[in-house]
């Protein structure tokens, strides 16, 4: 967990990075806090599998 200049854990920032090399499946990933959740995923290291819906909005994202 990430912690701020005071050594408090920062929850609203998780790090990710744990679950390096590891598989998020995110249902409604293809907008909004779904999205976010993804890009962070991969920006961790991660690989994501997105499920939604709306199919236009998985092909974009």
């Amino acid at each position: 967990m990430a912690t701020d200049e005071h050594g408090a854990q920062d929850n609203a920032h998780p790090d990710l990075g744990v679950f390096a090399g590891g598989v998020a499946v995110v249902t409604g990933g293809a907008s909004g806090i779904g999205l976010a959740l993804v890009e962070k995923a991969i920006a961790s290291g991660m690989h994501a599998v997105i499920a939604d819906i709306e199919i236009p909005a998985i092909d974009e994202a």
